[in-house]
């Protein structure tokens, strides 16, 4: 889960245009449309550019039970993510969630929440910690 923000192109430019560049990592992003609109194919996309350009973990909620880690694995592999191990790697830091109905989605997001704050402070503290090692140092 990324502590910092970055604009993440969708890789469709249309789509871009209408989002002023992509989505934001760090952020939760609903895509909704009717069946065969490629909602699934934009999520996999999604997730495998966070995975392979942040080097972070995202991640996806499955409110259909239609993921597919194969399909996953094809749409890493295609954007150039290297051999089947590298691939492996990449598909490592995709969570997925389930949640089936509003409940189970609100009760998600609350967790998926804490669990970032959570994360975000252990980095800044290591970041202070850090700083606090570079000027003792120099002291």
């Amino acid at each position: 889960l990324a502590s910092t923000a970055a604009l993440l192109p969708t890789g469709c430019k249309n789509l871009d245009e209408l989002l002023d560049g992509g989505v934001m990592t760090g952020e939760l992003t609903e895509v909704t449309g009717p069946p065969g609109s490629g909602k699934t194919q934009l999520c996999l996309s999604l997730a495998a550019a966070v995975a392979m350009e942040t080097n972070s973990s995202v991640a996806v909620v499955d409110s259909r039970g239609s993921f597919s880690s194969q399909r996953l694995r094809d749409v890493i592999l295609g954007r150039g993510g290297g051999e089947e191990e590298a691939a492996m790697d990449y598909m490592e830091r995709v969570r997925l969630y389930r949640a089936f109905d509003l409940f189970e989605l609100l009760t998600l997001v609350d967790s998926l929440k804490q669990k970032v704050a959570e994360q975000v402070g252990i980095t800044r503290a290591k970041q202070t910690d850090r700083q606090t090692d570079r000027q003792t140092d120099r002291d």
